[in-house]
């Protein structure tokens, strides 16, 4: 009898040690799925006074896409994206202040050259231009491979020059047999931002003209050539210190040298790899965690289990 009395002691308070862990963890997951804890506190009235928010709303960006046909009215540049350009400029009484201009999705002319060989690359321009003419955004897009020799030649005489202008048809260049290697690059070469402060978006502006530039040998949206460059996460591009211009994208498809008997693959931009690494690690550590509840509660379970299997049968005893 002494022996059956110390066994079910035991088992007693092993039962009760199970049944402590078994609530820490429910505890634990109750206070996961919670995202406030509420206690018995002693309510003051307060006077209420209104505050203004801590943070501005980011402006909303509008995505488009703008085409450049060529003279056969067929697309020759192609590119998707969302804009915003931040100002900073002087006002009437000599202070300074900011504006974001955002690149309209529609009500945007376009225009621009196809294409011409220039000094052993092949570029494209673009450019973008809205608000009754107060805004213009361009954008040089170069090859690096440089072309084969053209197959038509100048037929004027004179001194040669490193520039030969091709037709705007963008088959031309197709059949100027362009060198593609496998190390070979596409990117924005140059970009340049035109604004007017006569524009409503200046408030007590001096007025006048002014034009923001990039660095002319840059390579912004680098990707390989003969790709369509993609790149979903929001890019900087440095202007000018002194211009005073800041320059965001983001959800870009740039196809500069757009052929629509090509199907190109897209490259994909290193910010948009690393944001799919990360969320990646995310979902792995989730994972884990949540399997490693499940399996611990399924441990306490089968402690339980046994322990009341184990008591049953002295009490049988």
């Amino acid at each position: 009898m002494t022996f059956s009395r110390v066994n079910a002691h035991s088992l007693r308070r092993l039962d009760m040690l199970s049944q402590v862990v078994f609530a820490l963890l429910l505890g634990s997951c109750v206070a996961q799925n919670n995202t406030t804890a509420t206690t018995n506190v002693t309510m003051t009235p307060t006077v209420m006074t209104t505050r203004m928010p801590t943070e501005i709303p980011n402006p909303v960006y509008e995505k488009g896409t703008f085409t450049l046909n060529d003279t056969d009215n067929k697309p020759c540049i192609v590119a998707t994206m969302a804009a915003m350009l931040t100002v900073t400029y002087k006002k009437t009484d000599n202070a300074t202040a900011d504006t974001d201009i955002i690149l309209p999705q529609d009500m945007v002319a376009i225009s621009g050259n196809c294409g011409q060989y220039n000094n052993g690359k092949y570029s494209s321009n673009l450019t973008l231009t809205w608000d009754n003419g107060y805004f213009s955004l361009s954008m040089i897009f170069e090859e690096d491979s440089p072309p084969t020799t053209p197959t038509t030649q100048p037929t004027t005489a004179g001194p040669t020059t490193n520039e030969t202008e091709m037709p705007t048809n963008t088959s031309m260049r197709h059949l100027m047999s362009v060198q593609e290697t496998e190390d070979g690059k596409q990117y924005v070469s140059q970009m340049s931002f035109t604004y007017n402060t006569a524009s409503e978006f200046f408030e007590n502006a001096e007025e006048g003209v002014f034009t923001a530039t990039t660095d002319s040998d840059g390579k912004y949206f680098e990707g390989d050539q003969g790709t369509k460059y993609k790149c979903n996460s929001q890019q900087e591009v440095p202007f000018a210190d002194q211009s005073g211009v800041k320059a965001n994208f983001k959800d870009v498809l740039f196809e500069p040298f757009y052929d629509e008997s090509e199907n190109k693959e897209e490259f994909e931009c290193d910010q948009d790899k690393e944001q799919e690494d990360n969320n990646k690690t995310k979902y792995i550590i989730i994972g884990v965690c949540v399997g490693g509840g499940v399996a611990l509660a399924l441990v306490v379970v089968t402690i339980c289990c046994c322990v009341k299997k184990k008591r049953d049968g002295y009490k049988s005893v």
